[in-house]
């Protein structure tokens, strides 16, 4: 499956490489993909310092992980997309909105943690 996480804060970061570490391909969507590609890095270090995952597993998983600035430079198609943005109903539809004229067939999952899903 392809997934695209939209949102590279800590938590969008971590989303990204949790897929990747799966099996999956995936497209992390970042406003500052230098952050977004240091927070990743840092994230898969601490699997494998932790042991939750082998080096081997980790380094395959970041390699199937890419960095995007903006949804629209995702190549193919992408079968889920992750939303993973600021707590702002605006921001959370906008995204999911683009998303969903983006990639039609994709499931569209939302990262709230205040926001009501039937807000969004």
């Amino acid at each position: 499956m392809r997934v695209a996480v939209v949102g590279a804060g800590l938590m969008g970061a971590q989303i990204g490489c949790e897929y990747a570490l799966g099996g999956h391909e995936v497209a992390v969507v970042a406003r500052r993909p230098e952050v977004a590609r240091q927070r990743i890095g840092e994230t898969f270090r601490l699997a494998v310092d932790l042991e939750l995952a082998p080096a081997e597993t980790a380094a395959a998983a970041e390699r199937r992980l890419s960095v995007d600035q903006r949804l629209s430079d995702v190549a193919g198609e992408v079968e889920l997309v992750v939303e993973s943005v600021d707590e702002r109903l605006a921001d959370k539809v906008a995204v999911l909105g683009e998303a969903a004229g983006r990639f039609p067939a994709a499931v569209l999952a939302s990262n709230t943690s205040s926001l009501s899903i039937d807000a969004i």
